[in-house]
């Protein structure tokens, strides 16, 4: 790149062709490369104009992606700043897209991310993301070919700009509630996706998300974050496509998509017919407006809903106690049968039995006092029967003079 301006004299008579977001757009043919470039022309009225132009040049140039156009050199010539780019042969985005498949404008749209992607990549924000400023041309082999164009908004992250806090630039319809606000020190790469995100409900359903009757209403409903998603076209869309827009558009910066990237992934999962990851966040974002819409059925359903919870929770833990009352009722009335049997065997020594029974009837001890009421009005009786085998009585009667003091009174006891 070059700001040496004798090389423009070499561009023959340019072509008015368009006007961008900062100046004129002209066709001209440059001899030396043997193709045609489009010149844009920047009056730079004071020096702050003249070093905005050069910024976006500086900015642009940095960028080498194949989906974004190029930038071959600048320079200043009569008061005016010239920055010299690829020419592309073609029409704008929403052009292109008015006649093709939902598929085909996804895969397209998803190519226009990822090159804007690598531009936050660099460290730029485009902040004048609208079809406008992407050209769509064709391939050698017919095939369609985006072209991120028009950098003159761009913003370096890295670096402090030169716009003032409060000062509205941008296309009203396609930019984010932040950037609508004024507030550019929050602009992150976010602020592009949700741009991203009204040309996809532009390109799907033939008309921007955010309605408005005047340039201030659309500021309004910019800033306000209020989108336009009831529409006959907007109800006819597939829901997967419905919940990557919303995903895009969301007014919180933190719940839209993290990067221009992850939003292309969507929109390359929905054209393979796969499940979209914004369906989740969709499914949820759904749920919370019914409840805002319908106040009395939601709580109406909170209660059946904690009281269906309460009834469970109280079946399994009566089924829990039981089970645990059987198993603990169980063990001891198998321990009271092999005392029983041992004494009613031939004369032999019975201590190492009765030691071994009385560790076994400890354990037992400590998990009755783990139980819960209604199992323990089962279990004690157990206990007791088994201390009885063990010819000890008074340990016995503790047990159930204990049962009795916690009201535990069954007739087995």
């Amino acid at each position: 790149m070059s700001e040496d301006v004798a090389w423009l004299g070499r561009l023959s008579t340019a072509v008015p062709i368009g006007r961008g977001s900062s100046g004129e757009v002209y066709r001209a043919h440059d001899p030396v490369r043997g193709v045609d470039v489009a010149l844009k022309v920047v009056p730079c009225p004071t020096p702050e104009w003249r070093v905005r132009a050069q910024r976006e040049a500086e900015l642009q140039a940095r960028i080498r992606h194949p989906d974004i156009a190029q930038v071959y050199g600048w320079g200043e010539r009569d008061g005016e700043f010239c920055l010299v780019m690829q020419y592309v042969e073609g029409e704008a985005l929403d052009a292109a897209c008015r006649h093709l498949p939902l598929a085909a404008i996804a895969g397209l749209l998803a190519r226009v991310c990822r090159a804007v992607h690598a531009a936050h990549q660099q460290g730029l924000l485009h902040r004048d993301l609208k079809p406008a400023n992407v050209k769509v041309g064709r391939d050698a082999d017919g095939s369609l070919h985006p072209y991120v164009l028009d950098f003159g908004l761009a913003r370096d992250l890295g670096a402090e700009g030169f716009t003032e806090t409060g000062a509205l630039l941008g296309t009203p319809a396609y930019m984010s509630p932040e950037q609508a606000r004024g507030e550019h020190s929050a602009l992150t790469v976010r602020s592009d996706v949700y741009s991203l995100g009204v040309i996809a409900g532009a390109l799907f359903t033939g008309a921007p998300p955010l309605a408005g009757s005047s340039g201030a209403a659309l500021v309004l409903a910019a800033a306000s974050g209020t989108a336009r998603t009831e529409s006959p076209a907007w109800r006819q869309l597939p829901l997967g496509l419905r919940a990557i827009i919303r995903c895009a558009m969301e007014p919180a910066p933190g719940s839209r998509y993290a990067s221009a990237a992850a939003l292309a992934a969507d929109l390359e999962r929905w054209q393979r017919g796969e499940r979209p990851r914004a369906l989740r966040a969709h499914a949820w974002r759904t749920f919370r407006v019914w409840l805002r819409r319908h106040p009395r059925w939601a709580a109406t359903a909170a209660l059946l809903l904690g009281v269906a919870v309460l009834l469970t929770v109280g079946q399994l833990r009566e089924r829990a106690s039981a089970e645990a009352s059987a198993r603990f009722a169980a063990a001891a009335a198998e321990l009271e049968t092999q005392v029983r049997i041992a004494h009613l065997l031939p004369e032999h020594a019975l201590d190492p039995l009765h030691r071994q029974q009385r560790v076994r009837l400890a354990g037992l001890e400590q998990e009755a006092a783990g139980l819960g009421e209604a199992a323990r009005r089962h279990a004690e009786p157990a206990l007791v029967r088994a201390l009885l085998a063990l010819d000890d009585p008074a340990a016995a009667r503790a047990v159930a003079e204990r049962a009795a003091e916690h009201g535990l009174r069954g007739p087995g006891l």
